[in-house]
């Protein structure tokens, strides 16, 4: 989803860079974790995350991962009111360490002793299923009120990577519930959890999807409008309430599902451990007088590289820095909000 090819923008950042057009905001991709340790990443919106792995491990780009002060500069900025949106392989980025070989301590419930990043977001992937990988599915819609979804009938049959999820956050306000009886493996022998979410992290508000593993999904058009609902939900640009119905909606959402690595995958291929892929993604306002303060979007994916477009509401035509859109097989990408 974010691999360039041929000098091209990657999917993500086309339909990212779109949203912007159309909502008006401008996208600014990056491949170097240093932005987190940068002056002007408090002047960020907004953050959006494509990643996967440990982004303070070095890429397979040799682009500078992040630091760790880095990462607690996003945490902190997000506590302190930067919005944050998480697509798909975000909940497999920065795993509760010991994050074994064999996969084993995925299967383990850390609650509070999660990795803080995860605490953020709400839920840490788990597995998915391998045989099918792909696999159709009902999503409920929980929230038909949230924005994007305005209209949408519940269920609405999708087919995707299914990640099987856990170590939910207490105060979710789940948006759509991924219905499990019609999918195959072990991985998903469990109750209906949560495929879609909205949290307050602080006064940071957060998205995650769990959705963005297809090609053919980002034509999708209850997709894409989801996507950008809760991307300019994250922003502020549009409002919702998100009362925490976790244990109503999806009162089996603790369920961990048996473990059989003969049925699932974790990736595929599968991904030597700290050899992360990153994809950041940063949304930024325009600076002025009457405009809220900027902030950033960061995102990654197992795919690609590091690379952040920026997004500055209130601009017809979105702004890119060429420079900054290398992509090749690496580790963080930042989409910034401006």
């Amino acid at each position: 989803m974010v691999k360039r090819t041929d000098g091209k923008l990657s999917i993500c950042e086309t339909v990212v860079t779109e949203f912007g057009k159309k909502h008006g905001f401008q996208v600014e991709c990056s491949k170097d974790g240093g932005i987190f340790d940068s002056s002007e990443f408090r002047s960020f919106q907004a953050a959006l995350f494509f990643t996967t792995g440990d982004l303070t491990q070095s890429g397979t780009d040799k682009n500078p991962a992040m630091s760790s002060q880095g990462k607690q500069k996003l945490l902190d900025s997000i506590h302190d009111g930067m919005g944050f949106t998480g697509v798909h392989a975000a909940s497999d980025t920065f795993h509760t360490q010991p994050d074994s070989k064999d996969l084993s301590t995925r299967y383990v419930a850390y609650g509070e002793k999660s990795d803080p990043y995860l605490r953020m977001i709400g839920g840490e992937f788990i597995i998915h299923g391998s045989d099918p990988r792909l696999q159709t599915t009902d999503l409920i819609v929980n929230d038909p009120k949230f924005p994007g979804l305005e209209g949408v009938a519940s269920p609405v049959e999708f087919n995707e990577e299914w990640y099987s999820l856990k170590d939910f956050a207490p105060d979710l306000h789940v948006i759509l519930t991924i219905d499990t009886s019609k999918l195959k493996g072990a991985c998903y022998q469990r109750h209906p959890y949560p495929g879609v979410w909205a949290r307050m992290h602080g006064k940071g508000r957060v998205f995650y999807t769990a959705m963005g593993d297809r090609p053919e999904n980002w034509q999708n058009l209850f997709f894409l409008n989801h996507l950008a609902g809760g991307i300019r939900w994250s922003l502020g640009e549009v409002n919702a309430s998100i009362p925490t119905n976790l244990a109503t909606v999806t009162p089996g959402y603790a369920d961990i599902p048996p473990q059989n690595p003969k049925n699932n995958l974790r990736r595929t291929p599968p991904i030597r451990p700290y050899q992360p892929v990153t994809y950041n993604t940063t949304l930024r306002r325009p600076r002025s007088q009457n405009s809220p303060r900027n902030a950033l979007a960061p995102a990654q994916s197992r795919h690609a590289s590091r690379y952040a477009p920026i997004l500055h509401p209130h601009l017809n035509v979105p702004k890119v820095r060429p420079q900054h859109f290398r992509h090749a097989a690496a580790q963080n990408h930042h989409v910034r909000f401006q």
